[in-house]
């Protein structure tokens, strides 16, 4: 979606196994400074997403069956789409030991950089 879109979204995927079966969710993000980033309780601010991080959080968190090892969270930069580096939100997202999600990924121009693990 990322590739195809003009508007500077950033957009997530959440890839996820229930049970046997994979499945996947998609959300926007659009990123505002001015936000906080992760309160005292651990919620996730600072994102105004179609759907929040705490979202999936809680939904990875309440879902019976998921397998939480198999959990990967993907999001995309747009520009020039030569550098899928994560932003120090990026980074502060994947650190947040409340979210069930080993695996992070950054896409910009074709490429996945995964910088957790």
């Amino acid at each position: 979606m990322e590739k195809n879109s003009k508007a500077g979204n950033e957009f997530d995927l959440l890839q996820y196994t229930e049970g046997i079966t994979d499945k996947g969710m998609v959300g926007r993000t659009l990123q505002f400074k001015h936000l906080t980033k992760i309160d005292s309780k651990g919620d996730i601010g600072g994102f105004l997403p179609s759907l929040q991080l705490n979202y999936y959080k809680n939904f990875l968190n309440t879902t019976k069956g998921i397998q939480h090892m198999k959990s990967i969270y993907s999001h995309s930069h747009p520009g020039d789409g030569r550098n899928p580096i994560p932003s120090g939100n990026d980074l502060q997202t994947a650190e947040n030991p409340y979210i069930p999600i080993p695996t992070f990924k950054v896409y910009s121009g074709g490429v996945y950089n995964t910088f957790k693990p």
